[in-house]
């Protein structure tokens, strides 16, 4: 094993200290925001450990990643800082508490985004800020990899460790007088499995895992299955009573489609070995994407006026036009892209610009603003 590597091992058991001390020496409480902050800590602590190795060797990079994850956990930590939700108050809750607890749980969602950015920049050494579509290949790489190879050893060690207690199980009950222990074990092991996992993964494909083509098929698959779930929404708008603009789990299920397609159009390689079929679909997706998204858009105005504003409705607005804009871009490009053509025939010779990656740093200011910014307006 060479140096490298063994400096692997070092960030990737620190990583899972603070949960195993946790576990072991504190129960849950029954705070939702405690549970959420811990949960919260633990996550941002793993990352950091996690966005190190790409700079293991440097350590003024390292310097760099730590004062960024330290900042922006202490600023998520303390925004807002005056919640105290227990299980009981969401089912009895003011339309004040509601807002806020709408503004928190946002809140986390979009830390997602935030983190992704800095994991990102530490993966590039804090250089080329443009360039991050090896980024998304190299994370959803990581992901499906490291989900499979959890997959597999936790059913493993989960055959083993069941074969092994029903070996000892008399030994078990006569030695232990609290036989929760056992459990305690078993769960400490998945949760090692899985946290590893990405460490492991990177440890033995650290120069292939970003050429694995894996995640640039996935994704083109996902594009098509995006594009027919929000061709099938436009259609069944038809349908009377199943519009977003008086049906509120069509409004959701809408904006969740909207959002999973945007997300995925990041992960979309259509620059690697793409077929025509590949080229017509990422060409055909941002018309409808944007048809689609204006008429979202209306439905959200709609509500608002009918049914006054929320932090989910002031955070939808930032992120419906973040989208369209994203989307446009993505259509300017493909026009950009067509007009080179000498004629439609040649299509499968396209060469399509997808250089949109960087566009994620606009999402980012959005989510700045949802997590910073509107928590403290209520």
């Amino acid at each position: 094993m060479n140096n490298y590597k063994k400096n692997i091992i070092i960030p990737a058991i620190i990583s899972v200290i603070p949960f195993t001390l946790f576990f072991l020496l504190f129960n849950f409480k029954t705070n939702i925001t405690s549970l959420i902050s811990y949960y919260f800590l633990f996550k941002v602590f793993y990352l950091f450990c996690f966005s190190i190795i790409f700079n293991l060797n440097n350590k003024k990079n390292i310097l760099i990643t730590f004062i960024i994850f330290l900042l922006t956990a202490l600023a998520s930590f303390y925004i807002p800082n005056n919640t105290n939700f227990i299980p009981n108050d969401i089912i009895h809750i003011d339309n004040n508490s509601r807002f806020l607890l709408h503004a928190v749980l946002n809140k986390n969602l979009f830390l997602y985004i935030i983190f992704f950015i800095i994991f990102a920049l530490s993966y590039n050494g804090y250089k080329d800020y443009k360039n991050i579509s090896e980024v998304f290949t190299f994370a959803a790489n990581t992901m499906i990899f490291s989900l499979l190879f959890f997959a597999a050893l936790s059913f493993i060690s989960s055959a083993i460790f069941l074969i092994v207690i029903s070996l000892l199980k008399d030994f078990i009950i006569k030695f232990f007088s609290d036989t929760s222990i056992i459990l305690n074990i078993f769960i400490l092991l998945i949760f090692y499995i899985f946290a590893l996992s990405p460490f492991i993964i990177f440890g033995i494909y650290k120069k292939d895992i970003k050429n694995n083509n894996i995640s640039i098929f996935l994704s083109r698959i996902m594009m098509y299955i995006s594009l027919y779930n929000i061709i099938k929404y436009l259609f069944s708008m038809i349908i009377p009573y199943n519009n977003p603009y008086d049906i509120r789990i069509n409004f959701i299920l809408y904006n969740i489609a909207l959002s999973i397609a945007a997300v995925n159009l990041f992960f979309v390689r259509i620059d690697y070995k793409s077929s025509i079929l590949t080229k017509l679909v990422y060409l055909i997706f941002p018309i409808i994407a944007i048809i689609f998204n204006i008429i979202i858009f209306t439905s959200l105005v709609y509500r608002i006026k009918e049914y006054g504003i929320s932090p989910n409705k002031l955070t939808l607005i930032g992120t419906n036009l973040m989208i369209l804009f994203h989307f446009a871009l993505i259509l300017f490009d493909n026009i950009k892209s067509l007009r080179k053509l000498n004629s439609i025939k040649n299509i499968k010779y396209i060469v399509i610009t997808n250089n949109r990656s960087y566009y994620v740093y606009i999402y980012g200011i959005l989510a700045f603003i949802v997590c910073f910014v509107i928590p403290l307006l209520y």
